[in-house]
């Protein structure tokens, strides 16, 4: 523990010693905000307003049911400064040089991983405190403290499931420019992946099956339950029996499989098993590059 909280706190150093890094890792929440606002948020009002929703709640229901998707994509981007270290890290050798003190190689990844997870969920939660503020603001609610509760532990696991798979992608690149393609890639469809950006069932039948395994849309999905639950009461008002179920289905509140609704539990069951695959994988990699590491060594006392 004494190795991993050294590392954590190097590699934070590092982060704050960059003011760029820190400037950019800011700046890509007014970014994905911004392209809501600007580009998305008229078309979905009409869309939620035209699902039959009555047309004094249509654009809290959307800000909402948004708001908590962009926090998924903020969760992922904000990740990228400390990822970007690793591979830097690799690049110059440095990591290498970690292994001459009693540290393992997954350790050393571990260490990237929890910075990450701790620079992620600080920047999302600052985030989530601010919708928390304009919702308060613009429509004069906000969500009880159970379920800010419940959203700041979801945040938390996001932070460490989303960092995970960046891990998983960048940790064997040794370049930081290969990388910085790669977050502009993957910063760009991240948000139409988990479902953020648009209604899940804008997508084809056979994207909603990938998708449903995909950790981010299981994630946006969850957190959009707690964002929404204070409009329960005010878009079922008046309605037809079933009106809520459909809405929710139809803009990825409820995900559907083999036509049943997943339940949270069955939700966090895929995301508990999509870490352990994360956990799993890494470890491997780690393990494989130890024994490459033995490998040479014999081969130059031979």
């Amino acid at each position: 523990m004494r190795s991993l909280r050294f590392l954590v706190q190097r590699n934070i150093a590092l982060f704050l010693n960059n003011k760029l890094n820190i400037i950019l890792s800011f700046a890509s929440i007014p970014v994905v905000v911004s392209l809501y606002v600007f580009f998305l948020r008229d078309f979905l009002t009409d869309m939620v307003g035209q699902s039959g929703v009555s047309p004094d709640y249509v654009q809290q229901l959307t800000d909402r049911l948004m708001f908590a998707g962009l926090l998924i994509v903020i969760n992922t981007t904000t990740c990228f400064g400390i990822i970007q270290i690793c591979v830097n890290d690799m690049g110059t050798g440095i990591r290498k040089d970690f292994l001459i003190a009693p540290v393992t190689p997954f350790l050393i990844l571990s260490g990237y991983w929890l910075t990450s997870m701790l620079v992620s969920c600080v920047f999302t939660l600052l985030t989530a405190l601010g919708g928390e503020i304009f919702f308060t603001y613009q429509y004069g609610s906000t969500l009880p403290l159970c379920r800010q509760l419940k959203v700041l532990m979801i945040i938390l696991f996001s932070s460490w499931i989303n960092s995970g798979i960046l891990l998983c992608f960048a940790h064997k690149l040794k370049s930081t420019t290969t990388f910085s393609t790669f977050a502009n890639l993957y910063g760009t469809v991240i948000g139409f992946l988990a479902g953020a950006y648009l209604p899940y069932y804008f997508y084809p039948d056979w994207m909603k099956s990938m998708l449903l395994w995909f950790p981010p849309t299981q994630l946006t999905s969850i957190i959009r339950r707690e964002y929404i639950s204070v409009a329960n009461i005010w878009v079922d008002t008046g309605n037809r029996t079933g009106f809520l179920d459909a809405v929710y289905q139809n803009f990825g509140v409820d995900l559907i499989h083999k036509n049943r609704i997943l339940s949270v539990l069955q939700q966090w069951s895929i995301l508990i098993l999509a870490l352990a695959v994360i956990l799993l994988y890494l470890w491997v990699c780690s393990y494989e590059k130890t024994v490459g590491k033995g490998n040479s060594v014999q081969k130059e006392l031979s």
